[in-house]
């Protein structure tokens, strides 16, 4: 008798809730464009997602960055849908990742 287990992907969009707008946004590997400010992307669907992942971004002229070492002692967020949310505090980049209502 053979199990199959079912695999589901991570549904995830970005919201820029930063004061000013992005620009070529690239979230680990996937780009998500331009996102004025207060506004979010639509949904992509990764294999495999976290709380927090590699994100490049332009604010104004000044490109930002968050580089993660690893995910050691990291679960992953599962399947459903979640919003990475991107704030700039003190000129830093920041994420967050928040679960969405289905």
């Amino acid at each position: 008798m053979s199990m199959v287990l079912a695999s589901y992907g991570t549904d995830i969009r970005v919201r820029n809730d930063s004061k000013v707008d992005f620009k070529d946004v690239v979230a680990d590997d996937r780009k998500y464009g331009d996102i004025k400010r207060g506004a979010a992307t639509g949904y992509q669907t990764w294999e495999i997602a976290y709380g927090y992942t590699y994100v490049s971004l332009l604010a104004g002229r000044k490109r930002l960055e968050i580089q993660p070492i690893d995910y050691v002692g990291e679960h992953p967020l599962g399947s459903g849908h979640f919003t990475y949310v991107l704030t700039i505090y003190g000129g830093r980049l920041n994420i967050r990742a928040e679960k969405d209502k289905e």
